[in-house]
């Protein structure tokens, strides 16, 4: 029986040792790799810059309109979507008591002037009468007293007459200003449409809600106003910025920055409000329309005209900066010194001449 199994046994490792030797038959040789192209670069003469760059949108100039005063709102004229002339009403407070305030008041003035003229008819008439009388008197010695004493009544009537006029006069000063003050306050009781525009924002209030002061009511937006507008800048990044571009589509447009009023700055961001930097576009065309997307583009560090590579043509290790050159197709180790660097090109100082090329690695 052992006998029998040992040859079972032998027999089946024989067998496997055949399957062995036809499975290492089957693998095919390994063949040299075909050639493939290489990315390179040739090293040439170009203008180098950092840049920095922002994602912006080309959006209108938008303001925002608000009441001027507290009170307590009577309607909202407008609605998001609606188109707006310049000095069109937006929206009025409820004004009933201020009108009344001011009608009192000027029926008020418009009476104190009319007695007032009347007051000073009568005491000019009371005066000449009084004159008249003092021309009548016989200037005799033994009447020298009542004639002086006439006199004296007829100057204290006239200084009594200017005394009541003045006084009234500044009474009415005072009214007037006071009207003055409830007509301008009521003029601020409409909020009115600062240019012609669309209307893109309206505050959700109902008739007789409170209303504060200087909180923005309805936002215009003025579509012939183009602007573009990123996240905020801050200002350490304009410093030393050689000049500004937006790449809207395929073309680079010169664009200016228009600073932010610092209280309106602070007031932001002490309210939470994401703030936002704005340029202008000095020569826009067809290219630049709302809703576009424009790369802004800070460039700093301007040269002209040096030797440049790309960038991922450079490699560094322990001994330097160098790259592979390429001869006759091969990649040839040649130790650079570099200068200004960007996220695009590098300047070569030494090592690489106009026209030599070399490898860009992925």
């Amino acid at each position: 029986m052992k006998k029998k199994i040992s040859l079972l046994l032998l027999l089946g490792l024989c067998v496997c040792s055949a399957c062995q030797k036809q499975a290492y038959k089957e693998i095919p040789e390994l063949l040299e790799p075909a050639a493939v192209e290489m990315d390179t670069a040739r090293v040439e003469y170009s203008d180098m810059y950092r840049v920095l760059a922002y994602d912006g949108e080309v959006v209108p100039y938008v303001e925002e309109v608000a009441f001027l005063t507290e009170g307590v709102l009577d309607e909202i004229l407008v609605t998001v979507g609606d188109r707006v002339k310049k000095d069109q009403v937006l929206a009025v407070l409820d004004s009933e008591a201020l009108k009344e305030q001011i009608q009192d008041l000027k029926e008020q003035i418009a009476d104190e002037t009319a007695l007032g003229e009347f007051a000073d008819q009568k005491a000019l008439l009371d005066i000449e009468i009084a004159k008249l009388e003092l021309e009548a008197m016989d200037g005799g010695p033994d009447k020298k007293k009542a004639y002086h004493a006439k006199e004296v009544s007829i100057e204290r009537m006239q200084a009594d007459l200017e005394q009541t006029k003045q006084l009234r006069e500044l009474e009415l000063e005072k009214k007037n200003e006071l009207l003055a003050m409830y007509q301008e306050k009521l003029a601020e009781n409409a909020i009115y449409a600062p240019f012609d525009g669309t209307v893109v924002y309206v505050r959700q209030m109902n008739s007789k809600d409170a209303v504060t002061s200087y909180v923005p009511i309805v936002c215009l937006a003025d579509e012939t106003n183009l602007r573009i507008q990123t996240d905020y800048i801050s200002q350490t990044n304009f410093a030393g910025a050689d000049r500004l571009l937006a790449r809207i589509g395929d073309k680079d447009y010169t664009i200016q920055h228009i600073p932010m009023d610092e209280s309106e700055y602070i007031s932001d961001k002490l309210a939470g409000a994401k703030i936002r930097t704005d340029f202008c576009v000095e020569q826009p065309d067809e290219a630049v329309v709302s809703g576009a997307y424009a790369a802004v583009m800070l460039y700093y560090s301007s040269l002209e005209d040096v030797l440049t590579i790309p960038v991922n043509a450079l490699y560094q290790d322990g001994t330097g900066r160098y790259v592979y050159l390429i001869e006759e197709g091969k990649r040839v180790r040649r130790t650079v010194k570099a200068g200004m660097m960007n996220e695009v090109k590098v300047q070569i100082l030494e090592g690489l001449e106009e026209g030599d090329v070399v490898y860009v690695k992925e």
